[in-house]
């Protein structure tokens, strides 16, 4: 059996998209709740507190 190496690649990104996608919220939703400087703010200068409601791009 041969490996499709371009199916395998698309595959691995799409999973490691919907991951990245996924932590982001677990991180919105339950880490910057606590009102606390999360890493990315403390980083750069003028980076609002995470919120749910201004994170879905509408």
């Amino acid at each position: 059996m041969k490996l499709n190496l371009k199916a395998f690649a698309l595959r691995c990104a799409v999973v490691w998209g919907l991951l990245l996608f996924c932590f982001t919220r677990w991180i919105i939703f339950f880490e910057a709740s606590t009102g606390d400087i999360t890493l990315i703010a403390s980083c750069i200068a003028g980076t609002p507190s995470a919120q749910p409601e201004g994170s879905s791009g509408w």
